[in-house]
């Protein structure tokens, strides 16, 4: 009895000090709306617990949330988020774990705070920089919208990346951090076998916008993507659609959804050897050419086509010969320098560079007879300039093939010397030594050899074709070399500069080509700004002449 006491006494105990408090019901809101909730599910006096979930009722998906609010109360502790800033009672929140809030989707994360008792609701919320109330419908962040691409120099290096691998590849740090300018990214295929609908590997629809913000932030870098449609797996969308006006209208979706001048059609496996998707695939990117001119907007169509030592195979050729038949015009084909077969390439260790280089130059005759048959004409300088390279860095699926940095040293020399229009590989993903170091196996995340991290990208790097600013900073009257004056280039959000020598000279290298304004500034000089244009390959002179400020004497 004396022990059913003490239970009753505790259980009491509990009761009076542990208040459970139910969640607030969340509201149904409109098409465009958020639903920010805060709840208390815990207060103990001292201290409580506490939720926080959005619920997106927008039709678009909210990438890369940050929430903002001001909070009497300290967080002490938080799960499934993190506080990016805490700085008096304003307090910025996000999560790697659940980064995107999908239409119709919810995220939450949860926290213990203190002091407990009387707990009031946060206030002066934003969520991506848009102001709601929490626990009232509100304003949902407007979707991001696609910036408008630079210029693409005449040739570049453009790594692809599997953008739907675990983990995530980040592409703004890489392009930040290793000066990557272009990126090829795979792949966008059918949702389903017979479904229209288009998807990055059948995990992402298009009209979510996944990746858009990435891109964004690439462009206002001065740098782009290149989408690639097909691969080696899923459905690609000429197989998925039933007719071609809903493959070229799935295909527009996606150069809308991203505003993009550069597509790619990775055809392989089954697909080179579909006649059905070819035609249909053919006919749609000749009707996209055509509405793309009508509208004065560039679309550069490359194919990505497997091949051998000796040339494409005679599906690949297929493909192409049916894109010209419909009048597709091939910005570039793009071989795929890998997995041959040891039939194909016998001994290929220490020989692969040598064979991509072979195979380049059988597709150049192979392109050669083909133009010249359709009697389209092309010299040498502008088929050499529709070839790209793609290599698999380190180890191939055909194991007995390893692809190392002195092959890729060769190809770089190769591609410059012939001064083709791409250089790639598969993948950036890969861009890195394993763990474990050298595998017998091939792995997604890492090249199964010895290497630094993005040390083929490295290599790689220069083949890119930028241009320069250069020019001498002179005294307008006296004629003099002016040193130490700051050279400031900006192309959008891109900044580059540099200062004058003493021979008042200087060069910015490494533009993106187009439109530069160039400031030049000299403390007891007038500041000159000229606009200038940056052409692939070439460097711009621009001088500057400077004029002295006069300086009224006192009285």
């Amino acid at each position: 009895m004396k022990i059913l006491f003490v239970v009753l006494i505790s259980v009491m105990f509990i009761a009076f000090s542990l208040t459970i408090i139910p969640s607030t019901e969340t509201l149904a809101c409109d098409s465009g709306e958020v639903y920010v909730a805060f709840t208390i599910t815990q207060n103990w006096g001292s201290g409580f617990e506490g939720q926080i979930a959005i619920t997106n009722y927008a039709s678009w998906t909210i990438w890369d949330w940050v929430l903002e609010f001001d909070f009497s109360h300290t967080i002490e502790n938080i799960w499934d988020a993190s506080i990016l800033s805490h700085s008096g009672n304003h307090y910025v929140i996000a999560s790697d774990i659940n980064p995107h809030i999908a239409p119709g989707g919810t995220v939450s994360f949860g926290f213990i705070g203190s002091p407990g008792g009387i707990v009031e609701t946060p206030t002066n919320g934003q969520l991506n920089d848009v102001p709601f109330v929490f626990n009232e419908c509100s304003p949902a962040p407007p979707p991001v919208e696609p910036v408008d691409p630079p210029p693409w120099p005449e040739r570049f290096f453009a790594p692809y990346v599997d953008v739907t691998l675990w983990p995530p590849f980040n592409l703004v740090q890489t392009a930040q951090d290793e000066g990557i300018k272009f990126f090829t990214l795979g792949f966008v295929v059918a949702m389903a076998p017979g479904d229209c609908t288009p998807s990055w590997g059948t995990y992402y629809p298009i009209d979510e916008g996944f990746l858009l913000s990435d891109i964004n932030a690439i462009r206002n870098m001065g740098g782009d993507v290149m989408v690639s449609f097909g691969g080696a797996a899923n459905t690609e969308l000429a197989a998925a659609c039933d007719s071609v006006d809903s493959v070229k209208n799935a295909y527009q979706s996606v150069i809308d959804a991203y505003n993009l001048t550069h597509i790619d059609f990775d055809i392989e496996g089954a697909m080179v050897a579909d006649p059905v998707s070819i035609e249909r695939r053919s006919q749609a990117i000749a009707a996209l050419q055509s509405d793309a001119a009508n509208a004065g907007r560039e679309l550069h169509v490359w194919y990505t086509l497997p091949v051998l030592p000796t040339g494409l195979t005679q599906d690949g050729l297929n493909v192409l010969q049916s894109a010209l038949d419909y009048g597709v015009e091939i910005a570039g084909v793009n071989i795929m320098a890998m997995d041959y077969g040891d039939d194909a390439a016998p001994d290929p260790d220490g020989q692969m560079g040598e064979y991509a280089i072979q195979a380049a130059n059988s597709l150049f005759d192979q392109l050669q007879t083909l133009y010249a048959d359709a009697g389209i004409p092309k010299n040498e300088e502008e088929l050499w300039r529709m070839i790209g390279i793609t290599p698999m860095i380190g180890r191939n699926d055909v194991l007995t093939e390893l692809f190392y940095q002195e092959d890729a040293r060769q190809v770089l020399n190769f591609a410059q010397e012939q001064n083709i229009g791409m250089l790639s590989f598969w993948s950036a993903n890969r861009d890195k030594q394993c763990p474990e170091g050298e595998l017998p196996y091939v792995s997604p995340t890492c090249s199964s050899i010895l290497q630094e991290p993005f040390e083929f990208s490295h290599i790689f790097l220069p083949f890119t074709a930028l241009g320069a600013i250069d020019g001498h900073a002179i005294d307008r009257v006296t004629g003099k070399p002016i040193d130490e004056a700051l050279i400031l280039g900006i192309q959008g959000e891109t900044r580059e500069w540099t200062t004058t020598n003493l021979e008042g000279y200087y060069i910015l290298n490494d533009l993106t080509p187009g439109y530069w304004l160039v400031i030049c500034l000299k403390a007891g000089y007038k500041t000159r700004i000229a606009r200038v244009e940056v052409k692939t390959g070439e460097t711009t002179t621009k001088d500057f002449r400077l004029r002295k400020v006069l300086r009224r004497s006192k009285d």
